[in-house]
């Protein structure tokens, strides 16, 4: 979403810390290592070591909370 729709990422990022703020907790849609691991965490990330590394990650690297059944 970050490389094709940069605009809607962010839109989610911003949701993403109102809720946090709004219910001061430490949640996020996304997960790494068993916590909490932010949107905007995850774009930094990829800022600081380039998207396109994150491109060629294997699936069950990438935080997510899609399931596929």
């Amino acid at each position: 979403m970050y490389l094709i729709w940069p605009d809607r990422y962010k839109e989610q990022e911003e949701m993403e810390e109102r809720f946090r703020q709004y219910f001061e907790k430490n949640v996020s849609i996304l997960t790494r290592n068993g916590s909490s691991f932010t949107l905007r965490e995850y774009r930094k990330q990829m800022d600081k070591n380039g998207i396109e590394k994150f491109l060629k990650e294997p699936d069950e690297t990438v935080p997510c909370v899609c399931s596929y059944s």
